[in-house]
């Protein structure tokens, strides 16, 4: 149990490091809702990116692979996405609680919204 604090806190401190390299736009962009449809082994990725252009070219990766038809100029996966946070702020905000970040909220963003005219 005493060797896994140290190995924790070099693993704290090294994503510290990591990104600390990124501007604002991408340092905390897996913080909100978006962070929510990481895998693990992206998670770990993305602790790795060190630079604003990696990052890009990871984001544009990440999307992409979330993208149902790529033949179409748009992702609708990531549309889609959009309009369950922003739905999930309107309807489940409070206080200084964005509504996304809420447990209602996360639910609304990964399931859709309940149909109760069944």
């Amino acid at each position: 149990m005493r060797t896994a604090a140290p190995a924790a806190l070099v693993l704290l401190a090294t994503a510290g490091v990591a990104a600390a390299g990124l501007s604002v736009v991408y340092r905390d962009y897996f913080a909100g809702p978006v962070g929510y449809l990481l895998t693990e082994p992206e998670r770990a990725a993305w602790q790795r990116v060190t630079t604003d252009a990696e990052a890009e070219r990871f984001l544009e990766v990440f999307w992409l692979r979330r993208d149902p038809d790529i033949a179409t100029p748009e992702n609708e996966f990531r549309l889609e996405f959009e309009r369950r946070v922003s739905a999930a702020d309107h309807l489940f905000g409070f206080g200084g609680t964005r509504g996304a970040m809420s447990a209602r909220g996360r639910t609304l963003i990964l399931l859709g919204m309940c149909d109760t005219h069944r």
